[in-house]
C-alpha cells in the first residue's frame, strides 16, 4: 500500500550522497593524521555533518486553537490548585496570597 509521502529533494540528495561524503571524510583523516601527521591521532575531528536528512526541516506551527487551549488548561489547573488550597484554609481565602 503506498502512503504518497514525498520527501524534499535536498533529502533525496542526502541519501544518494551520504556514502561519498564519508569516504571523502574517511580519506582526509587517514591522509591528515597517519600519511601526513600534521594532526594527532587522539584530536578532535572539527568537520560536522549538517545534512538535511539530519536536520529539522519544517517548524512546528502552532494553530491559534491549540494555543487557547493550552492556556485554558493551564488556568484550569490554577484555579483547581487553589480550590484545593482553599479547602486546605477551611474556606477563609484571605490568606492565600499572603506570604
Amino acid at each position: 500500500m503506498d502512503t504518497q509521502e514525498i520527501l524534499l529533494e535536498a533529502v533525496v540528495e542526502t541519501v544518494g550522497k551520504i556514502h561519498l561524503r564519508g569516504a571523502e571524510q574517511y580519506k582526509a583523516f587517514i591522509e591528515e593524521r597517519l600519511l601526513k601527521n600534521d594532526t594527532p591521532i587522539s584530536g578532535t575531528i572539527a568537520t560536522r555533518n549538517s545534512f538535511v536528512l539530519f536536520s529539522r526541516c519544517n517548524k512546528v506551527v502552532q494553530s491559534k486553537d491549540n494555543e487557547k487551549i493550552a492556556e485554558m488548561k493551564s488556568d484550569y489547573s490554577s484555579c483547581s490548585k487553589l480550590y484545593i488550597a482553599n479547602q486546605a484554609m477551611r474556606g477563609q481565602p484571605r490568606g492565600i496570597f499572603q506570604t
